[in-house]
């Protein structure tokens, strides 16, 4: 995980490491509900390619593709672990 803004705004994020060398990056979103997310993504056309998985300490996260192929994620974080 990276941190960006101890005090105040910041840009928070993290890194992975890419498991298959052809692959592109992959925008992660932040969301409020994990699970409503995934059920809006699966009502307008969207396939999960990785359930929602727990992240200690920081929150879930979940993979997958739009109905375009695309692959993107969702986070919520974890409200007790900042």
């Amino acid at each position: 995980m990276i941190e960006t803004g101890k005090e105040g705004p910041g840009i928070d994020g993290g890194l992975a490491r890419r498991e298959n060398p052809d692959s592109s990056p992959t925008s992660v979103i932040q969301v409020d509900s994990i699970d409503e997310s995934l059920k809006k993504i699966e009502k307008s056309g969207g396939k999960i390619v990785v359930p929602k998985s727990p992240i200690p300490g920081v929150g879930h996260v979940a993979y997958f593709h739009d109905p375009e192929k695309n692959m993107l994620g969702i986070f919520q974080p974890d409200p007790s672990a900042k």
